[in-house]
């Protein structure tokens, strides 16, 4: 897994457009900006993959193929909740 600090790693999302650069909250509703995004792809060893950490039953969800996180931070002092986006599975091989 690779980490991009900031908008550099928003193109990493793997199901369709970039991540956004702020979101709302999902606490308070405020604005959310970018913090970094986490990713992993072909070439990552599959014991340093996310979906290999826990299993993925019919019960329980746990990623099922490579995936990309992007972790946001609320601006609000009083809130700076975190919140994250993800997707998983390549639409294409990069």
């Amino acid at each position: 897994m690779k980490v991009t600090v900031g908008k550099e790693g928003l193109k990493y999302s793997i199901q369709g457009e970039s991540y956004p650069k702020t979101i709302e909250c999902q606490k308070c509703g405020k604005q959310a900006r970018i913090a970094f995004v986490a990713y992993e792809g072909y070439e990552t060893k599959d014991n340093e993959r996310v979906c290999n950490v826990q299993k993925h039953t019919k019960d329980k969800f746990w990623f099922h193929d490579i995936a990309t996180f992007a972790v946001y931070f609320c601006i609000d002092h009083d809130c700076a909740e975190g919140t994250v986006l993800w997707d998983q599975g390549w639409k294409e091989k990069r």
